[in-house]
């Protein structure tokens, strides 16, 4: 379905609002919160943009204002592709809120909340897209190991969907299991 936004950028002397139809929607948003870490952002968006499947998911950006550079580097990196969009923030608004700017323009089904800093393992969106599309589950659930490869949740209420990942790293997906 199509809906009409206006993208606004805060450049420093004017705000120019920009009109267009988006005629896309996406089974996946993955939303990237970020403030003032540039370098780590432009090695996390570089890792996931390696991904074949990159651009059947949305890769939402929401800065919090930084000061740092960012905002010149994502005004590029979202008009290569499609399926990139980029939002400033005019002021710093917290972290809780940056996140929830994600959650309101988010076009996915689903969104992926993934931090500046962290590392995509290869192969990862397209495992959790077929996740996704075929046990259409209600939460994605990030599944967390520490630098040795120990996973550190086990919960009888998530399904192990650790076994389409080659290295034990990936994601939990939330079954039908009353709580």
């Amino acid at each position: 379905h199509c809906r009409e936004i206006t993208v606004v950028s805060y450049r420093s002397k004017a705000i120019h609002p920009s009109i267009f139809t988006i005629m896309e929607s996406y089974l996946l948003t993955i939303g990237i919160p970020t403030y003032n870490r540039k370098k780590k952002l432009e090695h996390c968006l570089e890792l996931i943009s390696k991904h074949e499947d990159i651009e059947k998911v949305e890769v939402l950006i929401s800065d919090n204002a930084s000061t740092d550079g960012t905002e010149d580097f994502l005004i590029e990196y979202v008009s290569q592709k499609s399926n990139r969009r980029y939002i400033r923030n005019a002021e710093n608004l917290g972290f809780d809120r940056n996140i929830l700017t994600l959650y309101k323009e988010a076009r996915g089904k689903y969104i992926w909340y993934f931090s500046d800093d962290d590392e995509m393992l290869p192969g990862a969106i397209k495992r959790i897209l077929t996740i996704l599309q075929e046990q259409k589950p209600d939460v994605l659930y990030p599944n967390q190991t520490d630098s040795k490869g120990i996973k550190n949740i086990s919960d009888g209420n998530f399904l192990d969907v650790l076994q389409y990942f080659p290295t034990g790293q990936g994601v939990r997906v939330k079954t039908d299991v009353a709580f």
